[in-house]
């Protein structure tokens, strides 16, 4: 199921020439999470544990979605927002890998930081998408991409709390958010495939100044 990811990355490496490119941070990212679906299945099996790739995947995933976000929202300040708060949560990952943790050990206060924050970000965007009167959502890649990040990020911030202040510790509660999560994996990744075949194109031609 996290192999899901494959038809998205396929469809947007063919329409990568084509693409508009406020788009390409999307396109990175479904290359960069096959890539770590790919080496998290190689360290499970060689080491017993994906927490190195997990860690690497987390940062690139958080520096790609503010990139996306930064070409998503309009004026000045709110873009000169989003790049410090990408900086900021960029630090908050450091101290918890450098200080307060390790690279080789699952870490959840900047899991639960960047999800709530991506999911407050992307929940302002998707109002101010509803109410422009633009054209039909369910065409709109933004829209498809706006939903999935939303569903997703919720539900991971809620999973990295439970582990955070160890209410998850019986074995068979974490089979079942293990597999509530796998669901809500598929079901982003299958948005991505139908946002992947509705990204806008690159403009054709410009008009030649006056």
């Amino acid at each position: 199921m996290s192999f899901s990811i494959t038809p998205a990355t396929v469809i947007c490496l063919l329409r990568y020439k084509t693409i508009h490119y406020s788009y390409r941070p999307f396109i990175y990212l479904t290359l960069l999470s096959f890539a770590s679906e790919v080496l998290s299945a190689v360290f499970s099996y060689s080491t017993g544990s994906n927490a190195l790739v997990s860690n690497i995947y987390v940062l690139g995933e958080w520096i790609l979605l503010v990139w996306l976000m930064y070409y998503w929202i309009a004026g000045k300040r709110k873009r000169r927002f989003c790049i410090y708060l990408g900086i900021a949560l960029t630090c908050v990952w450091l101290g918890e890998i450098l200080v307060a943790g390790s690279v080789y050990r699952f870490n959840s206060v900047y899991r639960i930081v960047y999800s709530f924050a991506l999911t407050f970000m992307t929940i302002g965007h998707l109002n101010t998408l509803i109410f422009s009167g633009s054209r039909p959502l369910f065409s709109n890649a933004r829209f498809l991409l706006s939903c999935s990040l939303i569903i997703y990020f919720s539900y991971k911030a809620i999973l990295e709390t439970l582990y955070l202040f160890h209410l998850s510790d019986s074995r068979d509660f974490q089979r079942v958010i293990f597999i509530v999560m796998a669901c809500v994996n598929l079901f982003c990744n299958l948005i991505f495939i139908i946002a992947s075949l509705c990204l806008p194109l690159k403009p054709r031609f410009t008009l030649p100044y006056s």
